[in-house]
């Protein structure tokens, strides 16, 4: 009997590391789906304007580089790009078009904020979910 608890108390030991690195990823993939959310709800308000057409152009090459391993970081790189147009260009020159990029600008936020919780569940050493 007493080599029975001390097995079992082994197993719960070796599979509580692996199940704290799930519910992590749980976690990141949870808190990634409501900026996702947040994102689709804003740009379905948003007129069909340059600036949203390049951020879902954008959007579009997240295919293929959502997985279990770190697509975000290059993600990141891109999007610094896309941010820097959006402080470059000129201002518009009415007030409809500078509401429409201010939401446009919070959904870059919002996906900044989404790649950020992919790279910080990297850098915590959660990668291997086996």
């Amino acid at each position: 009997k007493h080599t029975y608890q001390n097995i079992n108390i082994e197993l719960e030991n070796i599979n509580v590391p692996t199940t704290t690195k799930r519910l992590k990823y749980i976690e990141m993939r949870s808190d990634q789906v409501e900026i996702l959310k947040r994102i689709e709800g804003v740009l379905i308000g948003v007129k069909d304007i340059e600036e949203k057409e390049i951020i879902l152009s954008f959007l579009k090459e997240f295919d293929g580089m959502i997985g279990e391993d770190n697509y975000a970081e290059k993600l990141s790189i891109r999007l610094d790009e896309i941010f820097e147009y959006f402080r470059t260009t000129r201002l518009p020159g009415n007030r409809e078009y500078f509401e429409q990029r201010a939401q446009l600008y919070f959904v870059l936020i919002e996906i900044s904020h989404f790649l950020t919780v992919k790279i910080i569940y990297h850098e915590d050493g959660s990668k291997s979910l086996t």
